[in-house]
């Protein structure tokens, strides 16, 4: 069997994307997490001289023997992936997920997002991100809390709250909009609501959904103490609904069987605009509007099979 090294730093969300992909090859997987010193962190990938000690103490080994191929995710794997590719004289082929921005025709793939508009022989696109969430980490997890979450009655609607970046803001007229909208849903459905927020999450939307929590019956809020239940969450659901600032958070909750339903956020959404399309497009999800669907279980939205297959060919493995 081909043997792989997953090069990433030490971000999960860009971990799991990286691990998601290469799980899905007939490949055996090393994941080397690398960080680069000060000088190459700040020009990585415009500057590959001295490549060969770029590397902290910190970081796993990148000398031979080499594998078959690299996948690489994160802007700090880019030099390292192209390291690997000059040290191994072009034997290991490498594969880059999004877009490199610089370089890109030295790369045997590049698994890049329908929006980010990158072309080229080399690449393959897909609506959005690779990911590790599985059936049957979705029943282990929910099995695991079944004693935390089994007394809240359906319909169950999970809640995933992300965070404002460049395109999105949550301010205090957010937290008070949330607010409303989930105490009409429960108005409305005599739902439960299976609430996490991230570590992106402002402290003030916390606050306002722990004054919720004190005043509404069966809701369930996670901010991040003990063992962190999403995966439960996605098992109990009924529904899911989640902020719109995330490709990665919203690829996960497509790859379940539940109908979901992206919150809007204030702001400029710049090329999300596309993603918010082409994912809408797939008949996967909807904007939420306050109102729940009819449907039980939906068909799931997962590329990784078929991203999987067309990067095999495009490598020339089959």
């Amino acid at each position: 069997m081909k043997t792989c090294w997953v090069i990433t730093n030490h971000y999960a969300g860009i971990i799991n994307q990286a691990l998601g992909l290469a799980e899905h090859l007939p490949v055996v997987i090393t994941h080397k997490k690398v960080t680069l010193r000060p000088f190459w962190h700040l020009t990585s990938p415009y500057l590959m001289w001295g490549a060969s000690h770029a590397f902290t103490k910190e970081s796993d080994s990148l000398k031979g023997p080499f594998p078959d191929l690299v996948i690489a995710a994160g802007r700090q794997a880019i030099l390292p992936a192209l390291f690997v590719q000059k040290e191994s004289k072009g034997a290991t082929q490498i594969v880059y997920l999004q877009d490199p921005i610089i370089r890109r025709k030295a790369f045997d793939a590049i698994i890049a997002p329908r929006h980010d508009h990158v072309t080229g022989h080399n690449v393959i696109e897909m609506v959005g991100t690779t990911h590790r969430v599985t059936k049957a980490r979705i029943e282990q997890e929910s099995e695991k809390f079944s004693p935390l979450l089994s007394h809240y009655a359906s319909p169950r609607v999970a809640v995933i709250i992300g965070g404002p970046n460049k395109n999105y803001r949550m301010d205090e007229d957010f937290s008070e909009e949330l607010i409303d909208q989930l105490s009409q849903l429960q108005k409305k459905y005599h739902c439960s609501l299976l609430i996490t927020t991230s570590r992106r999450t402002p402290e003030h939307v916390i606050v306002a959904l722990k004054k919720q929590c004190q005043t509404s019956e069966n809701v369930y809020l996670y901010t991040g103490e003990g063992a962190n239940p999403y995966f439960a969450f996605l098992g109990r659901a009924d529904h899911i609904i989640l902020t719109c600032e995330s490709v990665s958070m919203t690829s996960e909750v497509c790859a379940t069987t539940k109908p979901v339903y992206l919150l809007p956020l204030k702001g400029n959404p710049g090329k999300f605009a596309d993603f918010h399309k082409h994912i809408m497009d797939t008949g996967r999800v909807k904007w939420f509007d306050g109102r729940l669907s009819d449907e039980k279980s939906v068909k799931p939205f997962d590329e990784r099979e078929a991203i999987s297959t067309a990067l095999q060919k495009k490598l020339q493995w089959i």
